[in-house]
């Protein structure tokens, strides 16, 4: 079957080539949640670091060429796997997506403008799950898009290190890195990790959950305005 960059074709089933990359995020998504592979293990077969991989697996980050193909032998899997996927239809639950955009220029607002049908399997553990526009971010490497998010983020104390937030300050909601320091919490953007000095920073007893409006969950353009019900 020959393979093209846009599109690979079947006379019966076009399939474009970004669908097979999220089908290929889906299904290595999908083992994880049961418990079948750790992100872990995961970049190990796959000769990755595990932060790449974690960040595919959140959609910040596409996938290569070779880091496709690395990952689908790391599930024993190929590309005809991904070609002849065909789902089920599956449970779904609505949404609301909000009006608010996160990005330079973003402001924050929790109203909800429309809903969409999202699976459930994608909100499984999400307490309290919204869909937010992504906007643009040199300092988060242009990533932009739809994302699922969860708005009780702010009321949880752990902020797991490899977690993106939606950051609201000065009138912008942002996607930053949270660090809590002994004096100072941090929000490290994606081109300032690993330069601490250069991190933002406010005191440590801020009321974090009046900031912190929301932890990314996966990002994807599972719902663009044109499928809002």
């Amino acid at each position: 079957m020959p393979l093209f960059l846009q599109e690979i074709y079947s006379p019966e089933n076009p399939v474009l080539f970004s669908t097979l990359q999220q089908r290929l995020i889906r299904r290595l998504n999908d083992e994880v949640r049961a418990g079948k592979l750790t992100e872990r293990a995961l970049a190990r077969r796959a000769g990755l670091s595990q932060p790449h991989v974690h960040n595919m697996l959140k959609g910040i980050r596409s996938p290569t060429a070779e880091s496709a193909d690395a990952m689908l032998r790391a599930i024993s899997a190929g590309v005809s796997d991904l070609i002849e996927e065909h789902h089920a239809e599956t449970p779904a639950v609505s949404v609301p997506v909000l009006r608010a955009a996160v990005g330079p220029g973003g402001r924050w607002d929790d109203q909800a403008d429309s809903r969409v049908q999202v699976e459930c399997k994608l909100v499984a553990g999400i307490s309290q799950p919204a869909i937010v526009r992504i906007l643009a971010d040199n300092q988060m490497g242009g990533i932009s898009g739809y994302a699922l998010i969860d708005l009780r983020a702010g009321t949880d104390p752990a902020f797991p290190r490899g977690d993106l937030y939606v950051v609201g300050r000065i009138g912008e909601a942002s996607l930053r890195y949270l660090r809590i320091g002994r004096e100072l919490v941090y929000f490290p953007t994606l081109a300032t990790l690993n330069r601490p000095c250069e991190w933002d920073s406010a005191p440590r007893d801020i009321d974090l959950a009046a900031i912190v409006r929301a932890r990314l969950c996966y990002l994807e353009e599972i719902c663009p305005p044109a499928a809002s019900l």
